[in-house]
């Protein structure tokens, strides 16, 4: 399983008609340092600051074609949200005020790639003005209305959660040099402060709890949005600053031992036919990788994973 993040900032614009911004640059940067924090995040990251709208499209396509079932990718943008007719735009360094269907990057673009992405484990952080019109809708010319929900059932349509800045008529703040979600986001990552349970885990939900709070304290008229259709949870981060053992029990027990079966008795074990679905979660505390294998309905491994010491994953089964 890989965890892979790519975040895009566009705070400089060519069209003199697009207010620069000061927040994008130093706001990726920082989420970038956390993100990759083997303590932290421990993602592979990518960032894009300032790039024109083709190689934002082409660095969007790669990271969510280019992935496996199991990966976890995380899609951050901060920059101006441009809009016509309804239509949502990502404004990168070349998009033009007047007409956004130039060069700005339109939201139902990443829609769609995320849609056709093989990855069940995929998050969006969308850090602009208007961003909650990502999953509102679309109007087109001509067209009715088109919910995000349309364009993800179109593809997998599982495992997709969004966290947008604003609802759909709101601003997204910076103060002074600093983007208000961004900077909830990152603090809550570093300082561990987003694992509002003390598990030590950072999971979907707890992160977008801490940014609303965090957003709402500010008492500026921004309140953040999410869409999840994950299914379980998806763990963001890790709490640098938790020293128990992550992923205690709730109850407060300790997980039962279990004597392994040897290899001899597989033959005997098949995957049967079932409609429930459910997630299990694995950890490796051991010193050294282990690997994670599924037997098959004719009871001959597959590989699922290789999970480094320290590591853990989900994985979706029925």
């Amino acid at each position: 399983m890989a965890r892979r993040a790519l975040i895009i900032a566009t705070g400089e614009y060519e069209d003199s008609g697009i207010p620069d911004l000061r927040a994008p640059a130093k706001d990726a940067l920082r989420l970038a340092e956390v993100l990759g924090d083997t303590r932290i995040g421990n993602f592979s990251v990518e960032v894009a600051i300032d790039q024109p709208e083709h190689k934002l499209r082409r660095r969007i396509a790669i990271l969510l074609r280019e992935a496996n079932l199991a990966d976890v990718l995380l899609l951050y943008f901060a920059c101006h949200g441009l809009t016509d007719d309804g239509m949502l735009y990502f404004a990168a360094v070349d998009a033009t005020e007047t007409h956004p269907e130039d060069n700005g990057l339109p939201a139902e673009f990443v829609a769609r790639a995320v849609a056709r992405s093989p990855s069940e484990n995929i998050v969006l952080l969308l850090d602009c003005c208007y961003s909650a019109r990502f999953f509102d809708g679309w109007l087109g010319r001509g067209q009715e209305k088109v919910s995000l929900r349309d364009h993800l059932a179109a593809g997998c349509g599982r495992g997709r959660a969004i966290i947008a800045a604003s609802d759909r008529l709101q601003r997204a703040y910076e103060d002074p040099d600093q983007s208000l979600f961004s900077q909830a986001l990152v603090d809550g990552l570093e300082s561990g402060a987003a694992d509002r349970d003390g598990d030590g885990l950072v999971e979907l939900k707890k992160l977008y709890s801490y940014i609303f709070d965090s957003l709402r304290a500010s008492r500026r008229q921004q309140e953040p949005r999410l869409w999840n259709d994950i299914v379980g949870q998806l763990y963001i981060a890790t709490n640098p600053h938790f020293k128990g053992e992550v992923g205690p029990r709730v109850d407060g027990g300790s997980w039962p031992e279990f004597e392994p079966i040897p290899p001899a008795a597989e033959r005997e074990f098949r995957s049967l036919v079932s409609e429930t679905s459910t997630v299990v979660e694995f950890h490796n505390q051991r010193g050294h990788a282990v690997l994670v294998y599924w037997l098959s309905s004719v009871g001959q491994r597959v590989l699922y994973q290789r999970l480094p010491p320290g590591h853990y994953y989900q994985q979706q089964t029925f």
